[in-house]
């Protein structure tokens, strides 16, 4: 998307909530182009909106959880990743992203435990980005490793020194899913590599 394209998005969410103030999918959509913008403290405030609204959608969880984690806000991030759970103890992207957030943390048990959970769900099996980053952190997790970068070059941070060198699956993941377009500056403007496994 371009930037008309996110201000075009923007003004349709604004007109959908000026239509209907209580449309928590509209607070929860515009927090996603919030997001991708990089706008993290507008997506906070209107994924939190949307779970004032509508505080049964774990998704809206899920989703601020990770701006969460781009804002290096680890107690906040797990607490969402949590409720969303409450809420469907399959979601299997869920305990994925809390295992992240607990490795990211040096709380290797319970990352194993997460990412084991995960693997276990039924729903892994349909959700492919899970069930292979959940097996391959347990990998290295069970070896004492963990390649997880520091949490100043995933949110972009200015300053990082790094370029992550991976498969196009990988970085299709990390641009998508998980970082955004400051992913994509930081490794456009990097200085040193840095190897990542799938």
């Amino acid at each position: 998307w371009d930037q008309k394209n996110y201000d075009r998005a923007i003004a349709d969410f604004n007109e959908a909530i000026r239509n209907d103030p209580k449309l928590a999918l509209a607070y929860f959509s515009r927090a996603g182009v919030w997001w991708q913008k990089n706008d993290l403290v507008r997506a906070v405030a209107d994924y939190t909106e949307a779970l004032r609204l509508d505080p049964n959608q774990p998704a809206t969880y899920l989703n601020r959880g990770s701006v969460w984690r781009i804002k290096r806000d680890n107690l906040r991030e797990i607490a969402d990743y949590n409720d969303a759970i409450r809420l469907d103890p399959g979601y299997t992207t869920a305990y994925v992203r809390r295992g992240l957030a607990y490795e990211g943390n040096g709380d290797r048990e319970r990352a194993l435990a997460d990412f084991r959970t995960a693997l276990q769900l039924p729903s892994a099996k349909d959700d492919r980005w899970s069930h292979e980053t959940a097996r391959a952190r347990m990998a290295l997790l069970s070896e004492g490793q963990s390649q997880l970068s520091p949490p100043n070059v995933l949110a972009g941070e200015s300053g990082a020194r790094i370029a992550l060198v991976m498969g196009n699956s990988a970085k299709n993941f990390l641009l998508r899913r998980v970082l955004g377009e400051t992913a994509l500056h930081v490794m456009q403007h990097a200085k040193l590599p840095l190897f990542l496994s799938q």
